[in-house]
């Protein structure tokens, strides 16, 4: 079972607010709590993201989430 990284960036489209978490912090937490929630993974919400700079979110971010997560 997997799921998706709670909130999104502030935004009236995205479901975020004001008090969301910024991106990199939504990445470097989504792990643990998918492993909390006993999730196999997750799938990062706003995914296009990684290939921008918009959000100073990138692909080795995710991956090292990812990687550093495990038990």
């Amino acid at each position: 079972m997997v799921g998706e990284n709670a909130g999104g960036p502030p935004a009236d489209t995205t479901g975020g607010s004001p008090d969301s978490d910024p991106e990199i912090e939504q990445v470097r937490r989504s792990p643990g709590y998918a492993r909390d929630c006993g999730l196999a993974t997750f799938f990062l919400a706003f995914e296009e993201d990684l290939r921008t700079d918009r959000s100073g979110v990138t692909l080795a971010d995710y991956v090292d989430a990812i990687a550093t997560s495990r038990p």
